[in-house]
């Protein structure tokens, strides 16, 4: 959702028409439909924060490496949970990890200027 958003973003789409767009479409779920408002405005308070995902994550992969079962998705966003602790989100909700891809590509890319 994050590169998507950045990528609508870096071509002057519309965050919310992209948001309705995709919360629309196939991959839509519960969760997008949930969260879509709050990603539209920009806020991210703590549902379940960011720092807690991370420490799941860290428990998912402790598990599958016990039995050498290999999750290359989980461990990239247990990651992205980290990078958002590394730039002080820890605290905001799990979700504003759709933000970080906005970040990594650039400034047109975060849509915050909306054309």
């Amino acid at each position: 959702l994050g590169e998507a958003l950045a990528l609508g973003a870096s071509h002057g789409l519309d965050r919310q028409a992209m948001l309705d767009v995709v919360s629309a479409s196939a991959v839509a779920s519960p969760l997008l439909g949930y969260k879509a408002a709050s990603v539209a405005a920009r806020d991210y308070a703590p549902a379940f924060p960011a720092r807690l995902m991370a420490k799941d994550f860290d428990l998912i992969l402790a598990a599958a490496r016990r039995t050498g079962t290999p999750l290359p998705l989980a461990a990239q966003l247990g990651e992205a949970c980290r990078a958002m602790e590394a730039r002080g989100d820890g605290e905001a909700d799990f979700f504003k990890i759709v933000e970080l891809a906005g970040a990594a590509a650039g400034p047109d890319a975060t849509g915050a200027g909306e054309r």
